[in-house]
């Protein structure tokens, strides 16, 4: 429940799967800041669950206050494949990034392996 108690600081990944929010979903933001606060060197990757074909989790925005990345996955039942989707990214390497998606296959629950390259707003990719 309290996964911020499990943050140490330390230069590691850490991953939620999944930050779970019942009734005032608002609320995950809470939870989300407290374990912001305590990652110093880390990283943390947080799943939140989402309706099917929403690009926001549970919270919506305000689930994305504190992410420095915001991903949705989303199942293509057309090409039988996932699709990651870059809904947020603060301070990006590249302009145009938001909106960004990739194909992927989900290989035993914990692979992913590319179907495509990257394809941006823009038309790059």
């Amino acid at each position: 429940a309290n996964y911020s108690d499990h943050i140490d600081g330390a230069k590691k990944i850490f991953i939620i799967d999944y930050l779970e929010i019942h009734d005032t979903f608002y609320e995950v933001a809470q939870p989300i800041r407290a374990i912001h606060e305590k990652l110093q060197d880390g990283i943390a990757i947080i799943a939140i669950q989402k309706k099917d074909k929403a690009l926001l989790g549970r919270g919506a925005e305000f689930s994305m206050e504190k992410s420095r990345l915001y991903l949705s996955i989303d199942y293509n039942q057309a090409s039988r494949c996932s699709r990651f989707t870059v809904v947020d990214a603060k301070s990006p390497k590249r302009e145009g990034v938001k909106g960004a998606f990739r194909d992927i296959k989900i290989i035993g629950g914990s692979r992913f392996s590319p179907v495509d390259n990257w394809k941006f707003p823009n038309g790059e990719g």
